[in-house]
């Protein structure tokens, strides 16, 4: 928001500012709180400069969130420019990726120098366009203020992706459906972190996987997290019971991280999970039918620079990080929306 947007701007405490008789668009300052306020639809939000909050639109759709994204990747919206490494649009045909452009937040990201690119199709998801990553290809941030940046506080974040099938060996990039192989690799991190294994990273937020026999798991990466976090996917549980098969399905991933639980992905945060006052959270919500929270007490989660890829296979449809805490009712609306665009599937 500019400020050709403000209708009015007034200075009071809190309490007068809340029962104040002002228009949508008035700017505020509590002197008592020190607190930024700002009045849209008819009710008071919190502006708050370090958590990155602000207004965005999701594009082609009515959906505004009181929360602007660190990057926005869709791979299927031509704003989000993809070049190979001759700077060409690497949307013609079916290319390596040298440089990806977001269309929201201005990172840039590139092929890590020492591993081989994640390559675009132009029907890679549900007949939706699509870059495929196998064995090592990783795209990490380029921008030295991005990289050299240590962002903290509370995070979401939503991937749409497909993970591929096995590989005859983990040293291999070719494909095989091989039911007695168990495969691991990571989807997204910090650039310095390649795969999330026992306090890898260490403060680092990000996400991996591991899928074996009837199985798959998706984790949080961050510090207090280990081999034993993790959304367990399987036959026996939903949605497969509903008949979707998310092996064969692109999934809607939610992730946050929280220095207050707010029960994304449970109906009842008092039972679920036991949360002390200094506790951080982490979570993952995989379209809204699996999920798990992690708690840990005093520890600071953080990302530095970006990296999506980096080991194993999957297809990448979209990715959107922000760097503060959506609601619930956030949450399933952006699933909801992931969900319905990508084929897949999102429970409400």
């Amino acid at each position: 928001m500019t400020t050709q947007n403000i209708s009015k701007y007034i200075s009071d405490t809190k309490r007068n500012i809340l029962t104040a008789d002002v228009s949508n668009n008035t700017f505020a300052h509590a002197i008592d709180t020190n607190e930024l306020l700002l009045k849209r639809d008819g009710s008071w939000i919190e502006w708050r400069f370090d958590h990155n909050t602000g207004f965005y639109q999701l594009p082609g759709t009515d959906i505004v969130l009181n929360h602007t994204p660190l990057t926005h990747l869709d791979i299927s919206d031509t704003n989000t420019r993809i070049h190979n490494s001759d700077g060409v649009d690497a949307r013609v045909g079916t290319m390596g990726v040298d440089r990806v452009y977001a269309q929201a937040g201005s990172w840039s990201m590139s092929n890590n120098s020492d591993q081989a690119p994640p390559s675009y199709h132009d029907s890679l998801i549900n007949n939706k366009p699509g870059l495929s990553f196998t064995k090592n290809n990783s795209l990490v941030t380029t921008d030295p203020h991005v990289r050299q940046r240590v962002y903290h506080g509370d995070f979401t974040t939503f991937i749409v992706v497909m993970l591929h099938k096995y590989y005859v060996s983990l040293d291999s990039s070719e494909l095989h459906d091989n039911v007695d192989r168990v495969i691991d690799g990571m989807l997204w991190g910090s650039h310095a972190v390649h795969h999330g294994v026992d306090g890898q990273g260490g403060s680092n937020i990000g996400m991996w996987y591991d899928r074996g026999v009837g199985y798959m798991h998706i984790r949080p990466m961050g510090m207090g997290m280990h081999q034993s976090h993790y959304t367990q996917i399987r036959s026996t549980n939903e949605p497969f019971l509903s008949g979707t098969d998310l092996s064969i399905t692109p999934m809607v991933i939610c992730s946050q991280y929280h220095a207050a639980h707010n029960g994304v992905g449970h109906s009842n945060e008092s039972s679920d999970v036991f949360m002390n006052i200094s506790s951080n959270m982490a979570s993952v919500n995989v379209c809204n039918y699996q999920s798990y929270t992690a708690t840990s007490n005093n520890y600071m989660h953080t990302l530095n620079g970006l990296r999506i890829g980096g080991k194993g296979g999957f297809n990448l449809g979209e990715f959107i990080i922000f760097n503060s805490a959506l609601s619930i009712d956030e949450i399933d609306t952006v699933g909801s929306h992931l969900a319905t665009k990508w084929g897949s599937v999102w429970q409400s």
